[in-house]
């Protein structure tokens, strides 16, 4: 069985399908701490610890230098009391304000007080919010937040009908090794009471229940693609597919 009830987060982005901005570059902190699917300050614990954190701020990382041991001090920084981080876009203000939910990073949500509004009455436990600065080209922005999910949805994946490749010495069932799908089906259920999440096995992924979706279209929620996770990723290899929709052709 699959589960059209998981959906992705697919926000307002530009006509390729890209972020339509990102962090400035003289504030970048790293994003990674915010797609662990953990509260932040777990995150940044765990973040800490792994190796090429330490060599990079060590100064002995083999192909990371200075800028990248001042972006991992800058978010070290941040930690301490999480003021507004900057990012930017070359769009309009007033374009990009027409929307709730905006795609600024490929792994990282974000979205108004509107959106945050709807997470807050329907799943208060499941996500973090803080606040950005987004300095477009006709002014800035101080509507909108970066949106942690503070869940990892262990073991949904359907495996005995999903397709899939991993990553480089990475082995099946560790966290994230999975590189891409060639076809993607959850198992019934899978998120069983949580409502955001990330998806275990590639942590990219940004999971979101029926629930919260069709309150999102109820509130006219702008900029977000409705679309079931496992029609969004199988519907790039459609070609593949035989007409069932399901069965992978060899």
């Amino acid at each position: 069985m699959s589960d059209k009830n998981v959906f992705a987060w697919s926000p307002y982005s530009d006509d390729r399908g890209l972020p339509l901005g990102g962090q400035v570059a003289e504030n970048n902190i790293v994003e990674d701490i915010f797609s662990l699917g953990l509260p932040i300050d777990k995150a940044n614990d765990r973040w800490l610890q792994y190796e090429g954190i330490q060599a990079a701020l060590n100064g002995t990382h083999p192909s990371e230098g200075k800028e990248f041991a001042d972006e991992i001090k800058r978010t070290i920084e941040w930690m301490k009391h999480k003021p507004p981080l900057k990012y930017t876009s070359s769009f309009s203000k007033e374009k990009l304000e027409q929307h709730d939910v905006l795609n600024l990073s490929l792994f990282v949500p974000f979205g108004n007080q509107k959106t945050i509004q709807i997470l807050e009455e329907i799943c208060p436990n499941d996500y973090e919010a803080f606040p950005i600065k987004l300095h477009t080209s006709t002014g800035v922005s101080d509507r909108y937040y970066l949106i942690n999910i503070t869940h990892e949805i262990y073991d949904s994946l359907d495996r005995t009908l999903s397709v899939y490749d991993l990553h480089f010495d990475s082995k099946d069932g560790e966290e994230s090794p999975i590189s891409s799908f060639d076809r993607l089906l959850f198992k019934e259920n899978c998120m069983e009471d949580k409502f955001l999440g990330r998806i275990h096995e590639k942590l990219g992924y940004m999971l979101i229940k029926k629930k919260v979706m069709d309150v999102f279209e109820a509130k006219n929620i702008k900029g977000m693609n409705f679309e079931p996770l496992e029609d969004k990723i199988n519907g790039v290899y459609k070609r593949n597919y035989k007409p069932d929709g399901v069965t992978l052709k060899y």
